[in-house]
């Protein structure tokens, strides 16, 4: 017995470094993409919100911009900035705070679930969490997915946990502040607390019906907060009676799988969804249920399922709204997805379970060349238009661009110096004579007018090609140096 004890020690021991390592490989190749220094729009946003404005005004401008954002990310993202700011380029802080929500996730795995369902379970999550299609991405993405995806995932956890022991306050709590703080994170995660509680309803009138009621204080409690801020921000104007038009979203579910599964190996999709099959028909047929654990089953499946549940769900909804929705926008159940297909894999056989671990190690590995190649393909002129800046262009500068009106955000990141100005809101041209301008080329077709060139005596130079990363017509363009010398 001594002996056995002694070896199930190390067996762990060594567990615990392999699991260790895993993570540790996991940010290192997180890191290596950190490196980029280009930004997508939203991205831009993310970071000029939190870096341009107080913890106040944050709130403010999110109010102001009449968007579906809500501000508890970007106050995040703010401090973080405050503190971690000076590490590398100006985006690596941002990124790295990404970063750190993939790894609190990745944490959930080396406790939580590893104490719930074992290192095989635990394994195979973290390396989901941190390197399948979508998931590597949202961990480096200045965006507040990373850090919804560990929310979501911890609040599924607490309601396994809580079905096992009801009677538990602190996991209520935990559930409530949880709940709270991805709403206020993004409003979409609402959709993905809806399986959560109805599998944690479920489950406690089967096994313990006096706690029910407990299910709907926390969710009401949970609610009330976000409902006041969405009256405050306005929120309710995207519904169709602001009268734009809007119609029935397509009903698919390919787009969602190709967001989640898609990398540049062939036959990605058959591929990634081969997991998704295999842990349904497996969790359904084979998986033998622990009689010491409640509901083990249903939450395994209800965790898989969940995210394509919500996804038509959320289609539906938002075709009665004025503003657009995409797969990304409920992404945040993606990490309990891969917890749902771990906690089975390893209970239908061992074979099963080694033969999905090689399917996700193949999926990740195309998914991170994959990730790697386009972040620093897609940034050719990054180097010399950073170069151009610094050497020709001064503060103050006025910057004309014909693009679309909100990159401005996108420039300004790079460029938090000079003044922008789009093409259509410039009412008086002659202000600018005598001073720098500078203007974005991105097509040769979007120009001063014929007439206002004669007028004020507009002339041009051609600088070359620049762009802080190729999107045609919108960060990739010719920078002329414009001289106005005013109406005569």
């Amino acid at each position: 017995m001594k002996l056995a004890k002694l070896d199930n020690k190390w067996k762990n021991r060594l567990w615990t470094i392999g699991l260790c390592v895993v993570m540790v490989i996991s940010v290192a190749l997180m890191l290596t993409i950190c490196g980029d220094e280009g930004i997508d729009y939203d991205e831009s946003y993310s970071f000029k919100t939190a870096r341009d404005y107080t913890h106040i005004g944050i709130v403010e401008k999110i109010i102001g911009d009449f968007d579906t954002d809500v501000p508890l990310y970007y106050n995040a993202l703010r401090v973080w900035i405050l503190l971690f700011g000076g590490i590398g380029h100006r985006f690596f802080a941002a990124r790295l705070f990404s970063v750190a929500g993939a790894v609190a996730s990745m944490l959930l795995g080396m406790t939580v679930i590893r104490k719930l369902w074992g290192n095989r379970t635990a394994l195979y999550y973290m390396i989901a969490v941190g390197l399948a299609p979508a998931m590597l991405h949202v961990s480096i993405n200045i965006r507040m997915y990373s850090w919804t995806n560990f929310l979501i995932t911890a609040s599924a956890l607490l309601a396994y946990c809580i079905v096992q022991n009801p009677k538990q306050k602190r996991l209520w709590f935990g559930l409530l502040g949880c709940t709270v703080v991805a709403l206020f994170s993004h409003y979409f995660t609402a959709f993905s607390y809806l399986p959560i509680y109805l599998y944690l309803l479920v489950s406690l009138i089967k096994y313990e019906r006096k706690q029910v009621w407990k299910v709907l204080v926390c969710g009401v409690v949970a609610l009330v907060p976000i409902i006041v801020w969405m009256m405050v921000s306005g929120f309710f104007h995207f519904v169709e009676g602001d009268g734009s038009d809007v119609e029935m979203k397509t009903m698919s579910i390919k787009g969602l799988l190709y967001y989640i599964f898609q990398t540049d190996m062939k036959f990605t999709l058959i591929i990634g969804v081969i997991p998704v099959v295999v842990a349904l028909l497996g969790g359904i047929l084979f998986m033998k249920n622990r009689e010491d654990h409640r509901s083990e089953k249903g939450f395994a499946l209800t965790s898989i399922v969940s995210i394509f549940a919500i996804y038509l769900l959320a289609l539906a909804v938002s075709s009665f709204a004025s503003h657009f929705f995409s797969p990304r926008h409920i992404m945040h159940s993606t990490a309990v997805m891969w917890l749902g297909i771990a906690i089975i894999l390893p209970r239908i056989n061992l074979q099963t379970y080694v033969a999905g671990l090689a399917v996700l190690l193949s999926v990740c590995y195309a998914n991170y060349l994959g990730e790697y190649e386009l972040a620093y393909r897609d940034t050719p002129y990054l180097p010399s238009t950073k170069e151009f800046i610094a050497h020709e262009m001064e503060p103050g500068d006025i910057v004309i661009y014909t693009s679309p009106r909100m990159y401005s955000t996108l420039y300004s990141c790079y460029m938090p110096e000079q003044e922008f100005i789009w093409l259509k809101d410039l009412e008086n041209i002659d202000a600018l004579a005598g001073r720098r301008v500078w203007f974005f080329l991105t097509d040769y077709y979007s120009y001063f007018e014929k007439e206002d060139i004669e007028t004020y005596g507009i002339s041009e130079e051609n600088m070359g090609h620049y762009g802080f990363q190729i999107m045609n017509n919108c960060t990739d363009f010719d920078i002329l140096r414009v001289e106005i010398r005013g109406a005569e």
